[in-house]
């Protein structure tokens, strides 16, 4: 028989997920962009400028526009500024724990950033299968295992998976790097995976062309 208050539910849910512009993007409605603060409008903007689009989760998280900004100067300091992590091997702890976590929106959108940077279409399909088994080299396996640890246990030591990074060369810096990435993606999955928020189906495509160069 029908439910009517799970149906009545489930329109509520839908038509938070509904925009102006007809486009799903999670369970919190959109806000609008130009009513957005200047600086939260510029930081979506320089987003959009790279990407050709805006992607959802800054969109929503313009909720709380002050967060945004303060958390994407922190996340571009974390995946793109200066350590001795390549952009490449923190991109594989950004997936690798999206995927522990189950995080559509996040396995979707880094999974489309590893195609984008490895130049290979199938990249991301190997280390989501088995990243032990994909051709890694084992210092890039054992900072994984380490990232999938305290994603896994939050609750337990994690020194022994740490003074396995440092037998294979981590130095302090390298180690506080594989663990800070880890963490944010931690936080980002579960903000992500809480209110909903849905790939733009843009990121599908990216990457999807054989690397040519």
């Amino acid at each position: 028989m029908p439910n009517p208050n799970r149906d009545a539910s489930q329109r509520r849910v839908g038509e938070a997920m509904a925009t102006r512009d007809g486009r799903r993007r999670g369970y919190f409605p959109a806000p609008i962009l130009g009513r957005l603060p200047r600086d939260a409008r510029r930081v979506i903007a320089t987003r959009a400028k790279r990407l050709g689009f805006v992607p959802n989760f800054h969109l929503l998280y313009g909720l709380r526009p002050r967060h945004l900004v303060r958390w994407i100067a922190h996340y571009d300091e974390l995946m793109l500024g200066a350590s001795e992590l390549s952009v490449l091997e923190r991109e594989l702890i950004a997936f690798v724990v999206s995927r522990t976590n189950q995080c559509h929106y996040c396995v979707t959108t880094h999974g489309a950033r590893l195609r984008t940077l490895s130049g290979h279409p199938d990249f991301p399909y190997r280390i989501a299968r088995n990243y032990r088994h994909a051709g890694l080299d084992k210092k890039t396996v054992a900072m994984l295992d380490f990232a999938v640890h305290i994603t896994r246990h939050p609750g337990a030591p994690g020194a022994s998976a740490l003074a396995r990074l440092r037998r294979y060369g981590f130095s302090d810096r390298a180690a506080w790097d594989v663990l800070e990435v880890a963490a944010m993606f931690n936080f980002t999955n579960r903000l992500a995976s809480g209110a909903g928020i849905v790939p733009n189906p843009e990121y599908r495509q990216m990457g999807r062309a054989p690397w040519s160069g």
